[in-house]
C-alpha cells in the first residue's frame, strides 16, 4: 500500500507525546541528536540546502514515490508497539521508585528481548533498502544523516539500555539477536517480501555494534534519561503499581518510531534530489539478441550434401609444372670448379704421315693393324682419361 511521505511528516504536531519523550531523552544524551522536527518534504530539503529551488523539491517528492522509500516506510509498523515501554517503566520503577518487582519482571525482560530484536532487523531492512549503501558502509551513511543519529542514539537508551540495565552489555544485542532473530525475519518478510527478512538478519550485526555503542554511550546517563520520561509521560508514576508490575497498557502505543523513520526517509530523498539521482531507477533494459532461424540436424537416411570442386574457367591454359629450380649464381671471388669435359662418344683418327720427300729414303708402309673392338667409352658425367700425346714423326727434309 501506497504511503505519502507528507502526511506521515504533517500528522505528527510539536506537543504530541511522541516529540516530548524524544526530544527529552535525546537532550540528555552524550552529543545530544538532534530530533528532526520536519512538517513536509520541502522541509528537509530546507534542512539540508535552504537555497534549494522548487524543482529540487519536487525531485524530492518524486523519490518518496520509488520502491526503497515506500518500502521503508512500510516497515514503520513493524517497529512501533511491543513490550518496550512497559519494560522502560519497569526500569525507571526500580531505579528511581524503589523495588524491583518480580511479579512479571523477567518474563517482561524476556519479551522485550523478543522486541528488540525484531525491531532491529526491521531497522536494518529500511536502512538497506532506503541508503543503498554496500554492507560496510551501512552504518557510516545511516550517521551521516541527522534522522540516522537521532534513530541509534533513541533505539539504544530506550530499547537497551534501560530495559537491560541489570545485564552485562557486552555482546547482549548479538546475542538477543541470536535468540529472537528469527521474529524479524518473518516480520520483515511479510512486509517486503520473501527472502529480505534473511538479507536484513545477515546485515544486522553491524546495525547491532552501532546499537550497542549507543547503549553504552547511555548507561552513566540512565538516572537523567528516566527523569526526563517521568517528566514528559503524563501520568506515568501513576501507572507503576507499588509491586513493581507495569499497568499501563496503552502506554506501548506511543509511535516514536513512526516520527523518526518517515523523517529519515524525508532527509535521504532531499540529499539524492540535491545530487540529481534516483538510486531506485530501474535499470535500461537489454535489447534481446536478433532471433535466428533455427537450424535441425538432418537425418542420419538423407546425405550430407557435398559441394562440386571448383572448375576453371573456360578456355583456359592447362596448369604447367613449375620449372626447376636453379642453383643460384657463384658469387664473385669464390673459387669454382672447372667445367667438366665433354667426353667425345669416339676416338680421334690416327695422323696420317706427310707424303715423302723426293729422293729421300721412304720409311716403309706400316702395317695395318688388323681390326679390333673399340675401345671402351667413359660412361656419361664421368670424367674423361687423360689425352695422350701422338706417336713421334719424322721430321720433313731430314738428312738420310
Amino acid at each position: 500500500m501506497r504511503q505519502d511521505l507528507d502526511t506521515l511528516l504533517f500528522q505528527v504536531k510539536d506537543d504530541d507525546l511522541p516529540v516530548r519523550l524524544g526530544e527529552a531523552v535525546l537532550r540528555v544524551l552524550p552529543g545530544a541528536p538532534i530530533l528532526p522536527r520536519w512538517r513536509s518534504v520541502e522541509d528537509a530539503v530546507r534542512a539540508v540546502e535552504p537555497a534549494a529551488g522548487p524543482e529540487v523539491v519536487a525531485r524530492a517528492r518524486a523519490l518518496a514515490e520509488r520502491p526503497g522509500p515506500q518500502a521503508a516506510l512500510r516497515l514503520v509498523e513493524e517497529m512501533e508497539g511491543g513490550s518496550a515501554w512497559k519494560a522502560v517503566l519497569r526500569a525507571i520503577r526500580a531505579r528511581l521508585l524503589g523495588g524491583s518487582g518480580t511479579g512479571e519482571g523477567r518474563s517482561l525482560e524476556e519479551r522485550q528481548g523478543q522486541d528488540a530484536a525484531r525491531k532491529l532487523v526491521a531497522l536494518t531492512a529500511a536502512c538497506d533498502v532506503l541508503l543503498c549503501a554496500e554492507p560496510a558502509n551501512l552504518v557510516p551513511a545511516l550517521r551521516d544523516h541527522a534522522a540516522g543519529r537521532s534513530l541509534l542514539a533513541w533505539f539504544g537508551a530506550v530499547e537497551i539500555a534501560l530495559p537491560f540495565a541489570d545485564d552485562p552489555l557486552p555482546g547482549l544485542v548479538p546475542r538477543l539477536l541470536e535468540q529472537h532473530g528469527a521474529d524479524g525475519v518473518r516480520a520483515v518478510d511479510a512486509a517486503l517480501g520473501a527472502g529480505e527478512g534473511v538479507r536484513a538478519s545477515g546485515l544486522a550485526p553491524l546495525v547491532a555494534a552501532a546499537v550497542e555503542a549507543s547503549a553504552h554511550d547511555a548507561l552513566s546517563r540512565l538516572d537523567t534519561i528516566g527523569g526526563a520520561i517521568l517528566s514528559r509521560l503524563p501520568g506515568a508514576k501513576r501507572l507503576i503499581d507499588v509491586a513493581g508490575d507495569v499497568a499501563a497498557e496503552g502506554i506501548d502505543a506511543v509511535p516514536v518510531y513512526g516520527m523518526l523513520l518517515p523523517a529519515l526517509v524525508a532527509e535521504v530523498c532531499a540529499r539524492w534530489a540535491l545530487a540529481g539521482v534516483d538510486p531506485w531507477a530501474e535499470p535500461p533494459p537489454v535489447a534481446p539478441p536478433e532471433p535466428t532461424e533455427p537450424t535441425e540436424p538432418l537425418p542420419p537416411s538423407v546425405p550430407v550434401p557435398v559441394p562440386p570442386p571448383p572448375q576453371a574457367p573456360p578456355f583456359s591454359k592447362p596448369p604447367q609444372a613449375p620449372p626447376p629450380l636453379q642453383a643460384p649464381p657463384p658469387s664473385l671471388g669464390a673459387p669454382q670448379a672447372p667445367p667438366p669435359i665433354r667426353a667425345s662418344p669416339q676416338a680421334p683418327p690416327p695422323l696420317q704421315a706427310p707424303p715423302p720427300s723426293l729422293g729421300a729414303p721412304q720409311a716403309p708402309p706400316p702395317i695395318r693393324a688388323s681390326p679390333q673392338a673399340p675401345p671402351p667409352q667413359a660412361p656419361r658425367f664421368s670424367t674423361p682419361p687423360p689425352p695422350q700425346a701422338p706417336p713421334p714423326q719424322a721430321p720433313r727434309f731430314s738428312t738420310p
